[in-house]
């Protein structure tokens, strides 16, 4: 670790860099403070590639990266490669042949074109809160499992529009919506690469793919209309992004291009892993209905409080055939505190509904109420 406190101190630090690389070391770590800056500036890697054979992995902390850095041919052993507080405001590329296991956390990127994430040997990836503009990921036909989080810090995106949710305005001047290099959209209804991120997601096996912006992106909504078959996929987790009433269609989507889907998990408005309810289900073939996966044997919708959001959703659920266990009654387990499912007692007696309480042992609380609709079973701890 540096602290760099003067621009005359950048090429000494890459020099050592340098010598430190020759010595054949296998992991390498590089956090690079500038001491002082209230500028905020990240440490200037130079206009160099890395040359290694003995390089397996490599962690880069405040680092202000280029393409000649980014490109990892002259290390055809680095196998996991780790980027935290990087920018990518002059690299259009990260490429590698090699790279396994890629981490790109809390990363800036310019706003005039998308990075181009090129690493077809990874099996796993973890993309978290991409600044700026989303960056396009390439073909990864060997992904086993990736995590991408959009909108987790609160740095706004560049990839939003004010008067389309899913990047297809019909103002050819809009910033968000046209005329990024590396974008499919050069112009109105020009097709260039249609996918930023799902499409290089498409041979994993577990998915989770969330977005928690308050101006939520429309990269996922974008990619949804051109989705491509995840054939491998077995689970998948998703948050309330996905999840737009009245149609869900970016929900159903999904279901419908996951043929071999196992495990549905769906976060509502819950940042996990604690949440204080959560519902489960499971799917139940019909003579006659193929819309989503035969196998997905397990549905888990996890929420805060059961509120009018999470029944239309598990109202959505049931018209694919997804079975909650429904019987006459509603029965509710429920958590007592102040955010949990127990103050859906006030809501429904408001909404005019007979609430019953009985107490069990341990101190369970089931809650009875009397709906027109159908009933399901939450569970949880008094």
């Amino acid at each position: 670790m540096f602290d760099v406190r003067a621009d005359a101190d950048v090429p000494h630090v890459n020099l050592w860099i340098r010598h430190v690389i020759r010595c054949q070391l296998r992991r390498l770590e590089l956090s690079i403070t500038r001491e002082n800056d209230d500028r905020g500036l990240r440490f200037h890697v130079d206009n160099l590639p890395l040359v290694s054979r003995h390089l397996r992995r490599l962690e880069l902390y405040d680092t202000e990266l280029n393409d000649s850095f980014l490109d990892f041919s002259g290390c055809p052993g680095l196998e996991e490669l780790e980027i935290n507080n990087g920018g990518f405001i002059r690299a259009k590329r990260i490429s590698s042949k090699s790279v396994k296991r890629l981490s790109v956390i809390d990363c800036s990127f310019n706003d005039r074109f998308r990075t181009r994430i090129d690493v077809p040997s990874l099996i796993s990836l973890q993309l978290d809160d991409p600044w700026d503009r989303t960056p396009v990921l390439g073909s990864m036909p060997l992904l086993v499992a990736a995590s991408v989080r959009l909108g987790t810090g609160c740095v706004m995106s560049l990839d939003w529009c004010d008067t389309s949710d899913s990047g297809d305005c019909d103002d050819e001047n809009c910033p968000g919506c046209y005329g990024l290099e590396g974008d499919y959209r050069t112009a109105i209804g020009a097709n260039k690469n249609r996918s930023v991120l799902l499409n290089g997601l498409s041979e994993a096996s577990s998915l989770v793919l969330t977005d928690d912006s308050k101006a939520q992106k429309f990269i996922f909504k974008r990619d949804v209309k051109w989705c491509p078959t995840f054939r491998k996929l077995k689970t998948l987790v998703l948050n309330d992004y996905w999840c737009v009433p009245p149609d869900f269609r970016e929900l159903a989507c999904l279901l419908e291009h996951s043929p071999v889907l196992e495990k549905l998990t769906i976060q509502m408005f819950s940042k996990g892993p604690e949440h204080e309810v959560q519902i489960n289900g499971s799917y139940r073939p019909m003579e006659g209905s193929t819309a989503i996966s035969e196998n997905l044997k397990i549905v888990e919708v996890k929420c805060e409080v059961v509120d009018e959001g999470v029944l239309k959703v598990l109202d959505f659920l049931q018209t694919l055939n997804i079975d909650f266990n429904f019987e006459d009654e509603e029965e509710i387990l429920a958590k007592d505190g102040p955010t949990t499912p127990i103050n859906c007692i006030k809501k429904w007696k408001d909404e005019g509904l007979a609430v019953d309480v009985e107490h069990l042992r341990g101190g369970q609380v089931r809650l009875l109420q009397h709906r027109p609709r159908a009933g399901i079973t939450l569970s949880g701890q008094r």
